[in-house]
């Protein structure tokens, strides 16, 4: 990880490449997807009507579940940052363009969230397997080329 941001503090950001920014939309997808959030919250589908699968849990058990979906809704774009536009120094400008970078990608998550309907299994699937897949082999190709 810490090569990954060497090379890009050394030659740019991967994002701003086309094969780049094909990783980074895939991997906001994931992200959305991992996340749990709409239009991949099919685990809650055929429970939602009383609670969804965290309906056995209460007390501390839930409060875990919670907390650590909440971190992970954090850490995953700050994720996301590092990983694709090349880290973060410890000055003023660096720390403002990451604040500015983790809220545009919050707001992109919640804007998906709020206008997507729930897609059912067969769909998440096709679009993971038919177009994800097909854009992640030509994102590789188009890095191998260096584009």
């Amino acid at each position: 990880f810490a090569d990954i941001i060497a090379f890009q503090q050394a030659n740019g950001p991967v994002a701003w490449s086309v094969s780049g920014m094909l990783a980074l939309l895939i991997a906001m997808v994931c992200v959305q997807a991992k996340l749990g959030y709409l239009p991949f919250d099919i685990s809650e589908a055929d429970t939602e009507i009383i609670g969804g699968p965290l309906s056995e849990y209460s007390g501390v058990g839930l409060a875990l579940f919670k907390v650590s979906r909440a971190m992970l809704a954090l850490i995953m774009p700050v994720f996301l940052i590092l990983l694709f536009t090349g880290g973060i120094q410890p000055t003023v400008g660096s720390v403002i363009g990451f604040v500015v970078k983790l809220t545009v990608i919050l707001v992109v998550q919640i804007v998906i969230k709020a206008t997507h309907a729930r897609l059912r299994l067969d769909q998440a699937l096709a679009l993971f397997w038919k177009r994800l897949v097909i854009i992640g082999l030509v994102g590789i190709v188009l890095a191998l080329l260096g584009w």
